[in-house]
């Protein structure tokens, strides 16, 4: 499966039931009938702005080849009729692959005893995906954004892959609604909703911290 999808997909692994959580923020566990897991992200409804955006993101997004970055198997943007209510609607799907861990955040909780060989390996992994994001990959850099431990998942090997993108191809930009958890984002960011490299490195200090200590990091700001 490679690039953009049929809508019959969505049929052929069980409408993407939700029990199964890969991760969070969306993403649902389904499988081929030739066999392959994989995640899927269903997205919201979009207006005209929105739908440029996506596709201007999802040109990055086929195209980024990293061994720490989830890969985007396919995706699927058309209108659906019979698959679910709300007939008539677009359906948009992103399709990654299955890694089968989870996240970082439900990794330490749980596993307090975690030993410091894989700490280091999850790092390690965190800051090469960024590294190439922001300097390997195009002159222009792919920032995160939402750079949080739900978004670092794990794969068989406890190699740190990361999901969950804002794509923006622009050395700084601003947002008009700051999202986020206080730990993870950057104070300039909180203040004015401006983003740029800075705003991922931050969030990267929180995350090594965290893998550290198997602790949330509350950051105070004033």
């Amino acid at each position: 499966m490679q690039g953009k999808v049929p809508l019959q997909f969505l049929k052929d692994i069980d409408n993407f039931s939700t029990a199964q959580e890969h991760g969070r923020g969306g993403f649902s566990v389904g499988t081929l009938p030739y066999g392959k897991v994989i995640a899927v992200k269903r997205l919201q409804a979009m207006t005209g702005t929105q739908e440029e955006q996506f596709e201007a993101e999802l040109n990055v997004l086929m195209k980024l080849q990293h061994k720490n970055i989830v890969k985007l198997l396919g995706y699927c943007d058309e209108k659906q009729e019979h698959v679910r209510e709300g007939a008539g609607s677009k359906e948009k799907l992103l399709c990654y692959e299955y890694l089968p861990n989870g996240n970082l955040g439900k990794m330490l909780s749980e596993s307090g005893d975690l030993d410091w060989n894989s700490r280091f390996r999850i790092i390690k992994g965190i800051c090469s995906g960024l590294h190439y994001l922001h300097e390997e990959w195009d002159s222009n850099p792919v920032i995160h954004f939402d750079f949080k431990p739900s978004n670092i998942l794990l794969d068989s090997k406890l190699i740190s892959v990361f999901q969950g993108y804002l794509v923006k191809n622009k050395p700084k930009f601003c947002i008009n609604k700051v999202t986020g958890s206080i730990g993870d984002i950057a104070p300039e960011y909180y203040r004015t909703g401006e983003i740029s490299v800075k705003s991922d490195i931050f969030s990267l200090g929180t995350q090594k911290l965290g893998t550290h200590i198997s602790n949330c990091i509350k950051v105070s700001i004033s």
